[in-house]
């Protein structure tokens, strides 16, 4: 797992729901119109949300939007 040492940071990422090994996010919006407590509680269950980060855009107001990925460096 890599940190990002920054005071800030600006992320390109979603939440997801995993099932059967895939990202299904049409379970993640079902979570999401979710208003009864008890549906709620159910869903946290069968519907397991995970936070899902693609790239760092910015940290402390440096933009990485121009750097390969593999350059760039968190600071």
């Amino acid at each position: 797992m890599i940190g990002i040492k920054a005071d800030m940071a600006i992320m390109d990422c979603e939440g997801v729901c995993i099932r059967g090994g895939r990202s299904v996010f049409n379970d993640f919006q079902y979570r999401g119109r979710l208003t009864s407590e008890q549906k709620i509680k159910s869903a946290m269950k069968t519907y397991l949300a995970t936070f899902i980060a693609f790239d760092v855009l910015m940290t402390n107001g440096h933009d990485h939007t121009k750097e390969s990925l593999i350059d760039s460096q968190t600071s």
